[in-house]
């Protein structure tokens, strides 16, 4: 379908796009260094919002997924996830394409907006400050549903497949939203556009999965029925007393079977 629209909808496509929007968060992340009350003008407050200051609907995805604080470690968390980001924009572009790469990101930005907007509107103002950390989960959650396997190297020594990391993940947000169910709504809001996509693939993945397996006991109950009361194996050609029953089979000196034809054949 998305293959389908790209040639009407090329000019969508921005080739980079998970990089440039890790770029913006690493400038704001200077910036909250510089001037930590930067963080009030840009964060989603529904009060003010409903007062005129109606930059922050999208202002507060600027906000980077890490905040500057004392020590190294917001400074180190900030590298890892810049670089994170451009590994995961790099494969999912490779993957699909800067088109789809693009769209999928443009689709968990809306509707992450549009369900916090509703849920503001229609029932209670709830606080987003974790938006670009939401839109950062999900688009790791789609490169570990493309790459499974590849191996992050947690604290820097143990490898740990992106899938095992993802699960994790899901987890802990899952513990996280659960404190509010509001925030559960919204979490399943901005997750749309990835079950869109994901939901059809992992069904067919577990599919092929279940359709491999039954083959593979097929193959096997076959193999093993038909080397089944096999007593005479030619090492030469592999003929069997059971498949070629008018050969005769003698050992050599070497202590191996060889069929009547492959010895005529020395």
């Amino acid at each position: 379908m998305i293959n389908a629209l790209e040639p009407r909808f090329r000019w969508l496509s921005i080739p980079g796009f998970i990089r440039a929007v890790a770029l913006i968060h690493l400038f704001v992340f200077a910036l909250l260094v510089l001037k930590p009350e930067l963080y009030d003008f840009l964060a989603f407050d529904w009060t003010r919002i409903n007062e005129g200051e109606i930059w922050r609907i999208l202002s507060f995805y600027a906000l980077p997924p890490v905040y500057p604080g004392g020590g190294i470690y917001p400074y180190l968390g900030m590298g890892i996830a810049v670089y994170i980001a451009f590994l995961i924009g790099d494969q999912l572009e490779h993957a699909w394409g800067s088109f789809r790469t693009s769209v999928f990101c443009y689709g968990t930005i809306l509707f992450q907006i549009s369900t916090l907007l509703a849920i503001c509107l229609l029932i209670a103002p709830i606080d987003a400050a974790w938006g670009s950390r939401m839109f950062y989960q999900v688009i790791f959650f789609a490169f570990a549903t493309i790459f499974p396997r590849y191996q992050f190297r947690f604290m820097f020594a143990i490898q740990v497949p992106a899938w095992v990391l993802a699960l994790g993940s899901a987890l802990f947000g899952l513990t996280a939203i659960l404190i509010n169910p509001l925030h559960l709504l919204y979490a399943l809001g901005t997750l749309f556009p990835y079950t869109f996509w994901a939901g059809p693939v992992l069904l067919g993945y577990l599919n092929n999965r279940a359709t491999t397996q039954v083959r593979r006991a097929k193959f096997k109950s076959k193999v093993s029925g038909a080397n089944k009361d096999v007593f005479h194996t030619c090492i030469s050609c592999g003929a069997t007393d059971q498949s070629h029953p008018h050969r005769d089979f003698r050992v050599t000196p070497e202590d191996t079977e060889l069929c009547s034809t492959c010895l005529d054949k020395k």
